[in-house]
């Protein structure tokens, strides 16, 4: 695809993203972008529009990236990079919680993490992907901010959990942008199975980002009674 080609590609998808994420079905946006992209990328788009019984090959480890198809495969390796990042690091986050409410959802939500992931894995293997890794800088750096604050040796455990609350609502955000933007784009391609399969992880996240939401407001709220207590005295 030459430099204009792909101008005009990138414009379509900037139009798409912008579309409400939560419809499915036939949508004037897929023909929008149908109706100017080049007709090289046409023919692949409307291709990967069905899901595949038999799907390709598995791609090599690196991808060029040159249709929405092939920045949805990169994405969702992300997604899965990101998982795989957030199952590691979880444990170290519940030892250190001393709050039986905080402990019990991240325990709860580091299984539903793994079931995440294993949709992930899914939707790669589909996608004929499943050897294309992609590794989520972004998790990284929050992650290495939350093991940044398991190593200062916080002493006071309120503050400590203020902190690790904070970060993990940082890591949720995250991932809602991204699985937002991934379930747009399969619905977009007419990935019904993966939007789906998104979808479920989509909402468990926002669920999760809700309830951290709660704690972190509980934590702040005793954190200032103990601060006025203190005063006081």
């Amino acid at each position: 695809m030459v430099l204009a080609e792909q101008a005009v590609a990138l414009e379509a998808v900037r139009k798409v993203v912008l579309e409400p994420a939560h419809r499915v079905g036939p949508e004037p946006g897929l023909k929008a972008v149908l109706e100017v992209v080049p007709k090289v990328a046409v023919q692949r788009v409307v291709h990967a529009n069905h899901d595949s019984a038999n799907p390709p090959q598995t791609k090599e480890a690196t991808m060029k990236l040159e249709l929405l198809e092939d920045l949805y495969a990169q994405e969702i390796a992300a997604l899965m990079d990101g998982e795989r990042q957030t199952i590691e690091i979880t444990p170290r986050i519940i030892e250190a919680i001393a709050t039986d409410e905080t402990r019990q959802a991240l325990e709860q939500h580091l299984e539903i993490t793994r079931e995440q992931a294993r949709r992930l894995e899914e939707i790669l293997g589909r996608r004929g992907s499943a050897g294309f890794n992609n590794k989520s800088q972004a998790m990284a750096g929050l992650l290495a901010d939350t093991q940044e604050i398991l190593n200062q040796g916080i002493e006071d455990p309120a503050l400590l959990e203020a902190a690790l609350v904070l970060a993990a609502q940082k890591v949720e955000a995250l991932e809602i942008a991204c699985y937002s933007s991934a379930m747009e784009f399969a619905r977009q391609l007419g990935f019904n199975q993966d939007f789906h399969l998104l979808e479920k992880t989509l909402h468990e996240e926002e669920k999760m980002a809700n309830d951290l939401t709660g704690i972190a407001a509980s934590l702040a709220f005793e954190a200032a009674e103990d601060e006025i207590v203190s005063a006081k005295a």
